[in-house]
C-alpha cells in the first residue's frame, strides 16, 4: 500500500466515520470516493440520494454545485455544466473566494494548492475537470513511487 492510500485511508475514518474494517482493502479511487461522500454529507449537508452511485467525477460536480450555490446564492438549477461563472454572476473578488473554498474543501487530497494558470476557469464544467484532473494526480503518486 502507498502513502497517499494510507492517507486517505486514515482520513476516511478519523475524519468522515467510515469504518476501518469495510475501507481496510480499498484502493486509492474508492476512498477518494468514501471522503468526497463525506466532505458532501458534512460540508454541504448534502442527502445520501444525491451522491449514490457516481463517481469521483461525478461527486466532484456535486460538492462544486453546492460550493457555487452557496457562494453565489444562486438557483441551483442555473448551475449545469455549460453555465459560465460570469452567467452565474461570480465577480473576481467571488472567483477567489471559490478558489479558496475548492482549495479548503479538497484539502485531503494533496493540500491542493491551484495554480495561477489553472485559475482562470470559464464553467461550471471545466472546474469539474480540473478539480478532478487534480485528485487524480495525487492519487496517481503511489503509481509514481511504487
Amino acid at each position: 500500500m502507498g502513502q497517499v492510500t494510507e492517507h486517505l485511508r486514515e482520513v476516511a475514518v478519523q475524519n468522515y466515520g467510515a469504518d476501518q474494517s469495510e475501507v481496510a482493502t480499498a484502493g486509492s479511487t474508492e476512498l477518494a470516493e468514501v471522503i468526497l461522500r463525506g466532505i458532501g454529507e458534512q460540508k454541504y449537508s448534502i442527502p445520501a440520494s444525491d451522491v449514490t452511485g457516481k463517481d469521483m467525477r461525478g461527486l466532484i460536480g456535486v460538492l462544486l454545485e453546492h460550493m457555487i450555490v452557496d457562494l453565489l446564492k444562486v438557483d441551483r438549477a442555473k448551475v449545469t455544466p455549460d453555465a459560465t461563472f460570469a452567467d452565474l454572476g461570480a465577480d473576481s473578488l467571488d472567483m477567489v473566494e471559490l478558489l479558496m473554498s475548492i482549495e479548503d474543501t479538497f484539502e485531503p487530497f494533496g493540500g491542493m494548492k491551484i495554480a495561477d494558470e489553472d485559475a482562470n476557469i470559464g464553467t461550471v464544467n471545466e472546474a469539474i475537470d480540473r478539480i478532478t484532473q487534480y485528485v487524480n494526480n495525487y492519487l496517481q503518486q503511489d503509481a509514481v513511487t511504487a
